[in-house]
């Protein structure tokens, strides 16, 4: 009884390993699409801020650096401004911006929403996040072409 259950979980493994390059497939596809659809979605709110927006002057006020590995930094800035005398912060991460405390930056604000602001003078408009969504896409549409064809040889 115990050699059936045995054989049992050893077949019941190599299916699940035959289905694993699958989800690995599909799971590449989602996150490039989600990646790709996020990036897409913050460009066209950074483009309908800097055509409809106000400009308005702002102040670093606290700088912060978030550390993931020795090659990966990312500095994180608050950013104070007043826009019809009422006070609001916007929080960026950037790992290509340097700011320092109380330097004055331009920003563009939603004039309808005042707390929907960007940064005027970055310039990270996300082509990194549209690559790395592509790489996605492409590896898993690649890795889902290859397990069809080993499929259909079989």
């Amino acid at each position: 009884m115990a050699t059936q259950n045995s054989r049992f979980s050893k077949n019941e493994a190599k299916k699940t390993l035959e289905w694993l390059p699958v989800t690995l497939a599909i799971a590449l596809l989602l996150v490039g699409l989600g990646i790709g659809f996020y990036t897409f979605s913050q460009n066209q709110q950074a483009t309908l801020l800097e055509e409809q927006g106000v400009q308005v002057n702002g102040t670093v006020s606290s700088v912060g650096q978030t550390v993931k590995n020795e090659n990966e930094k990312t500095n994180q800035y608050t950013i104070s401004y007043i826009y019809n005398n009422i006070p609001n912060t916007l929080v960026i991460s950037e790992t290509n911006l340097y700011l320092t405390i109380n330097e004055d930056v331009i920003l563009i604000i939603n004039p309808e929403k005042p707390s929907q602001a960007i940064l005027l003078n970055d310039e990270n408009t996300g082509k990194g996040n549209y690559f790395w969504a592509l790489f996605l896409l492409v590896a898993g549409l690649v890795l889902l072409k290859f397990l069809i064809r080993k499929q259909a040889s079989k």
